[in-house]
């Protein structure tokens, strides 16, 4: 297996790849992944660009016959690089691809129910390092949302659109279509966060957001807890990178 950048020549088979797994994201979770009209259609449009321009950073691993087995495109967000579009139709393919990145620090998403995602990522040296909890809002009384700003906050890939600590209105990616615009929240205030991720979900039906994202850490089970009494599924696991 060797690892080379991308060109312009792999985006067709790198969609490919990426089609398969957004089927399987959309079956894990129908609303987080469901997948947009035409899809399939502007996902290579979209990695052809990627591949040809000043960046992002594109791998794929190929086999013997030249054939590609693997790939990771990561993207520049200013405090970390956020490794997207990975995938793999072989173990050690996604393996040597994940190994292949070098730029730092690093951080990817592996679906939760994802074992063999989850099983590439641990092989290439990398850790599970927080969790996206998803679910529907909930209304309630009028929301009192102190500012998270200052906030200690797991990390996570949403990069600077999560540079308040809260973000709500957010649309999802072309490729998707959850029915609206979602809430993400990467730390909740106060002695009583029952009560926080509760404002949370108000303050997003409020908005008339379809769905709430919170950002837990694996060093915070108290507030995994919280998440799912809430109603809450850990949907998506943040990987880092070794070193990062």
């Amino acid at each position: 297996m060797v690892v080379r950048p991308a060109v312009a020549a792999d985006a067709d088979a790198i969609a490919a790849l990426s089609a398969l797994q957004r089927r399987r994201q959309s079956e894990w979770a129908p609303v987080w992944w469901r997948m947009a009209d035409g899809a399939d259609d502007l996902h290579p449009l979209w990695l052809g660009h990627l591949v040809s321009t000043e960046g992002p950073v594109a791998r794929v691993a190929v086999d013997d016959e030249g054939a590609v087995r693997a790939a990771a495109i990561a993207h520049d967000q200013g405090a970390a690089w956020f490794v997207d579009d990975v995938v793999a139709d072989a173990h050690d393919a996604g393996v040597a691809v994940l190994a292949a990145v070098a730029e730092r620090p690093a951080l990817t998403c592996v679906p939760t129910p994802d074992e063999a995602g989850a099983a590439r990522a641990a092989a290439a040296g990398w850790t599970h390092r927080s969790s996206y909890w998803i679910g529907p809002p909930a209304p309630g009384p009028p929301p009192d949302l102190p500012s998270v700003a200052a906030l200690p906050r797991p990390p996570h890939t949403f990069g600077p659109v999560l540079a308040e600590g809260r973000a709500g209105g957010v649309p999802a990616p072309p490729v998707y279509d959850p029915g609206g615009p979602v809430t993400l929240v990467a730390a909740v205030a106060g002695p009583d966060r029952a009560a926080a991720v509760a404002a949370e979900r108000a303050a997003a039906a409020d908005r008339g957001d379809v769905l709430v994202a919170l950002v837990v850490g694996v060093d915070d089970p108290e507030l995994a807890g919280v998440a799912e009494a809430a109603g809450l599924a850990r949907t998506v696991d943040v990987w880092s990178a070794p070193d990062a």
